[in-house]
This record gives structure tokens, sequence and C-alpha cells, in this order.
């Protein structure tokens, strides 16, 4: 369904594919991110998908056809090159750290960087430069423009 923010609906909708969705007996679900990342701070992961995540349950929760899937809880898999294997002479390989990363739901917060960015892609086109907020926040989200 289009986003709506603070109540009133945009012209906006979330697409997305998604890595994996458990399926739970009480008929909620997860949903599970991959991640090959080097990165080890679990706090910097989460700071750097939570909103992706949470764009997923917002699209699960709001489909444009079909019935709402409760989201129980989301989550990162990730997977970092832990080591290089040398298996024989002509055989190379890589063994690989792996840990499930729960990610704390932040609705409210979603919902209030909904309503910025979308602030923003519907504004007037600022003007460019180190005192531009947009691009401040662009840079700030990591978006490379």
């Amino acid at each position: 369904m289009p986003v709506k923010v603070n109540g009133e609906e945009t012209r906006w909708k979330i697409y997305g594919e998604i890595d994996l969705l458990v399926d739970h007996n009480d008929g909620s679900y997860s949903i599970v991110d991959g991640k090959v990342s080097m990165k080890k701070d679990a706090e910097a992961l989460i700071e750097s998908y939570w909103t992706q995540l949470e764009a997923y349950v917002y699209a699960f929760e709001n489909p444009l056809d079909g019935d709402a899937m409760p989201i129980k809880s989301i989550g990162l898999l990730q997977w970092r090159i832990d080591d290089s294997l040398h298996l024989d002479e002509n055989k190379r390989g890589f063994s690989v750290d792996h840990r499930y990363i729960p990610i704390p739901r932040q609705i409210e917060r979603f919902q209030d960087f909904l309503a910025e960015f979308i602030g923003i892609i519907e504004g007037d086109f600022p003007n460019s430069g180190p005192d531009c907020e947009t691009c401040k926040y662009l840079d700030k989200i990591g978006f490379k423009y």
C-alpha cells in the first residue's frame, strides 16, 4: 500500500526483495537479511541496516494485494571471512564466522525516517554545497549521489 506519513497517504510505495522469510507456527513471520560484511561491531551493523528491515516489515504488514503478514522479529545473518584455506595443491577456500544479530523494532523511528525522507524528495530542490541540509542528511544515511 502507499506509505502513510502522519496518517496521510503519499504516492510512494516500498518494494524490495528479502533474503529469508521464516514462517512460525503461530501464523507470524520473521524476516532475516543476509549480509557478507567484515564489520565486527553488531551495533554498527544494526545502525546500517535497521531501516532496510523496517521497510520490509512495512511492505509485508501493508501489502498492495492480499492479506497482511504479521512480522514477529527481524534480524541479520552475517557471514564474515575468517581465514583462507589451502585445501590441496589446486584447491583454495576460506572459512567464515557467522552469527545472527536480532534487530530491535524501531517503528516510531522508522515513521519519522519516512516522513523526513519523503519530505526531502517531495520538497524543493536545494542548492547543493557545504551548508545544504539535504546533502548533509543524504551523507548521513549513506546515500551516494
